[in-house]
């Protein structure tokens, strides 16, 4: 099952397919190793927003400007989709948009 679930995050960037996926398997009890991975992959994600807003920002040019702003929106629902997974797990993380 941890195989299963590492594969779905290496494989698929669509965190509502990975969150999917996950919730038909029963009874999950996550690891500390998948605890960390998430957490992990959800801080890559808030640093991407960040840095995509911050691009956002310097540029003028409104083409661009709309690429980044779907950037950064794509990035944070990907970090709260999983600081979902890790809640319905029971396990709490600060939310730092």
């Amino acid at each position: 099952m941890r195989l299963y679930i590492k594969h779905l995050f290496l494989e698929n960037t669509n965190p509502d397919f990975i969150l999917k996926e996950v919730k038909t398997v029963q009874h999950m009890r996550m690891t500390e190793k998948e605890k960390l991975y998430i957490q992990d992959q959800i801080k890559s994600e808030q640093l991407c927003a960040k840095k995509a807003q911050l691009y956002h920002d310097q540029t003028r040019d409104p083409s661009i400007q709309g690429l980044l702003r779907q950037c950064v929106d794509k990035s944070q629902r990907h970090a709260d989709t999983l600081q979902g997974l890790l809640r319905e797990a029971g396990i709490s993380i600060p939310m730092t948009h």
